[in-house]
């Protein structure tokens, strides 16, 4: 369902004029009331029209406050321009590693970032797709580094670093990484983090880019570090060709990208005729031409805070990978807990619950789960959202029931010989299979919403409800069978 913040966002000037509209005759209308009020309490005493005038105006500020809450469009997401707090960074990733969270890459990323700043050096990542000529390239700029390239295929598949001194004695590492699009899974991502950790990118391409280069490129640019795109092969193009190519690329990224010509060298077939008129193919080295790249990079390194964009795109790299290992961290601690919960839930039920009762949560028992989870995924909630919630599911408990049983009695057909213990059974595990449906509900809410939305919980409650509950049921008749075996020895 579209929500009314989007379809604002979406005719946002539309909704604007017609709001105005709206503003602008309930103005006149209260102004002419005014005026109307004003005749009439001419005669009162100062007091009544001070408190009648005070009384009128609170009553219009809260209205204005009403629809500018109701109408205001959010603010956009904020970009990853400014450089998160490193301190911070540092101090959530241990707390969060105490908590049982796998902080692993995280820590590796904020050590590299030490390293490197120790080291002083200036790392520059050649990236491009495979095949493009990125091993070659280095070899050109760095005579001497061995680097494999393959030109049947993208033969490199770590990320490896070869340094070089330019000519102004500055210390460079050149870092050759997988190719994008290689069949290789995750190799994609490991060509972007590495560029990201770089303080200067060379992009390597053949010529005008695919869809897949430019949004490998867009993602780059969006670090704000300097970005070289480098025209492979330069020499297979007619100046006009290469031009046109060349003005393209500059529309979409501005001035602030440099677009270089470049020969990174290379085998190249050509057709050699004889003396006698016969031609041959011969193999030869193309020889490379990357003085103008020099250059470009020699002005790159020179620039003035390189080392902080660097950094800024690090604890970014960072920031998103602790996020990500919060969030796997949350959801297997989610998971467990709803478990804990429906395990509980159902115990009770056969302890105090008898056949065909309703399957009502338990207030108790439910505001408990929701706090624990809304307390792991540090949202924001209220005790009325708490409510709302579990008023929520059990109002649709009784349209469920009928599934839930059914799902219940055949988990139960598992375990023969039940007997008379099948009725209250059924009706513990289908109280559990609820319980678990809201539960799991509200985890995929709070990931979504970060706070504790009752209607979109809700909503999601309904979905959850068309998820295989067979293996769970099966689980949680165990729990009802043993909860009972007790008994049935006594």
């Amino acid at each position: 369902m579209t929500s009314l913040a989007t379809v604002v966002a979406r005719w946002r000037w539309l909704v604007l004029a017609v709001v105005l509209l709206v503003v602008a005759t309930v103005l006149l209308l209260a102004g002419n009331q005014l005026l109307a009020l004003k005749a009439r309490l001419a005669d009162e005493p100062l007091v009544v029209r001070v408190v009648v005038i005070a009384v009128g105006l609170a009553v219009l500020a809260a209205a204005g406050w009403a629809v500018w809450r109701t109408l205001r469009v959010p603010a956009p997401p904020a970009r990853d321009g400014s450089v998160p707090d490193e301190a911070g960074l540092r101090a959530r990733a241990a707390t969060w590693a105490e908590a049982g969270a796998d902080m692993a890459a995280v820590r590796t990323e904020l050590d590299e970032l030490d390293r490197r700043r120790e080291a002083g050096s200036v790392h520059v990542a050649v990236f491009g797709s495979v095949s493009s000529g990125k091993s070659a390239l280095i070899r050109a700029l760095a005579p001497g580094a061995a680097a494999d390239s393959d030109v049947l295929g993208g033969t490199t598949r770590d990320v490896v670093h070869y340094e070089w001194r330019d000519a102004g004695g500055d210390r460079l590492v050149l870092t050759d990484m997988p190719g994008l699009s290689d069949p290789v899974a995750g190799l994609d991502r490991t060509a972007t983090d590495e560029a990201g950790r770089a303080d200067v990118v060379v992009f390597v391409a053949e010529g005008d880019l695919t869809r897949e280069e430019w949004q490998a490129l867009d993602a780059v640019r969006a670090l704000d570090k300097p970005l070289v795109v480098a025209l492979n092969k330069a020499d297979r193009y007619e100046p006009s060709e290469l031009e046109a190519i060349r003005a393209r690329l500059g529309e979409r990224f501005g001035a602030s990208t440099e677009i270089v010509p470049v020969i990174a060298g290379g085998a190249e077939t050509v057709i050699i005729r004889d003396s006698d008129g016969h031609e041959r193919e011969e193999q030869r080295e193309r020889p490379p031409d990357v003085r103008r790249l020099r250059r470009v990079l020699q002005h790159a390194v020179d620039r003035d805070g390189l080392g902080a964009g660097r950094d800024r795109a690090v604890l970014l790299l960072a920031a998103r990978k602790l996020e990500g290992a919060v969030q796997a961290h949350r959801r297997d601690a989610a998971e467990a807990m709803v478990s804990r919960y429906a395990r509980r839930a159902v115990v009770g039920a056969m302890a105090a619950v008898a056949p065909g009762s309703d399957l009502v949560i338990q207030g108790g028992l439910a505001a408990g789960m929701v706090r624990e989870l809304c307390t792991l995924y540090e949202a924001d909630w209220r005790e009325v959202g708490v409510e709302r919630f579990i008023a929520g599911v059990r109002r649709r408990s009784h349209t469920v029931t009928p599934l839930l049983l059914g799902v219940a009695g055949n988990a139960l057909k598992a375990f023969p010989g039940v007997g008379t213990l099948a009725g209250g059974a059924v009706h513990a595990v289908a109280y559990g299979l609820l319980f678990r449906t809201a539960g799991r509900a509200l985890i995929v809410s709070l990931e979504d919403r970060g706070e504790l939305a009752a209607d979109d919980a809700l909503a999601r409650f309904e979905e959850t409800l068309r998820e295989d509950m067979g293996t769970p049921a099966r689980s949680l008749a165990r729990v009802a069978l043993d909860s009972e075996a007790p008994k049935r020895d006594g």
